[in-house]
């Protein structure tokens, strides 16, 4: 389970007169996880991917409508890099219209997040997990994120719009957490010099990076990214090329 819109440097504007309460979130497919060292695997063609650096916890005990003591049910906290192919989710937009009473149509924009941040390999976790009794302070753990040795992230969860303990009160209270689950709590701050979309897993070569995703408890979650072949995928390429020229390099 995965925090949306908990980074700060992220503008949020619900389309409600006050934000709610809780942060937003969305579900990555188990086959999008692996393990420290192991390769991301980017198709051929399908534009930009970037690294997001997300601090976790690792669920212990069955978590439903849990109140305040959420500390209780978390058996510890790692790391996971929310890998995310930000050309192709610029593919991934409609504008629906839903048939109502009268002839009338609800109207929405809609951005499912399944095929751009759930990809097989997208999901990097590690390279531990650190049980919450002895970590002495999640909330100000530095985290950094590096691409082919280049800080590209860099901040903590003391940055976040809500903490971890916020984010999963506020799964738990509509989704049931299972032990074994985990909880990031969306992506860290961007560095200055390097917005996300230019810290492209494809490297400066298009052939690949090594990207590391660390905290000072946690440790370091390294994985080389590689571009494969497309496979017999739906290609996009052009299309997503020139939706990255209008959105990216302008």
């Amino acid at each position: 389970m995965c925090s949306l819109g908990n980074n700060p440097q992220i503008d949020y504007e619900p389309d409600h007169d006050q934000p709610w309460p809780r942060s937003l979130y969305f579900i990555k497919a188990n086959s999008s996880v692996i393990g420290p060292g192991e390769s991301i695997e980017i198709p051929d063609g399908i534009g930009v991917v970037q690294p997001e650096a997300e601090f976790c916890a690792v669920i212990g005990k069955r978590a439903k409508l849990i109140g305040d003591d959420v500390e209780n049910y978390i058996f510890g906290y790692t790391m996971v890099n929310d890998v995310t192919a930000a050309g192709l989710s610029l593919m991934e937009v409609a504008h629906l219209g839903v048939p109502m009473v009268g002839g009338r149509k609800e109207r929405f924009t809609f951005r499912p997040m399944a095929r751009y941040k759930g990809m097989d390999t997208f999901a990097p976790i590690g390279p531990h997990i650190v049980p919450t009794w002895s970590h002495d302070d999640p909330l100000n753990d530095p985290i950094t994120t590096r691409r082919d040795g280049v800080v590209v992230q860099e901040g903590s969860m003391a940055d976040q719009r809500y903490n971890i303990w916020e984010v999963v009160k506020g799964i738990a209270d509509w989704i049931t957490l299972e032990p074994g689950d985990v909880v990031s709590c969306a992506s860290i701050p961007q560095h200055p010099d390097w917005p996300l979309r230019h810290a492209d897993l494809r490297g400066d070569d298009g052939q690949g990076s090594t990207i590391e995703v660390g905290s000072r408890r946690i440790g370091k979650l390294i994985n080389p990214a590689v571009v494969v072949p497309a496979q017999g995928r739906d290609s996009m390429r052009e299309s997503i090329a020139k939706a990255e020229a209008t959105a990216y390099r302008q």
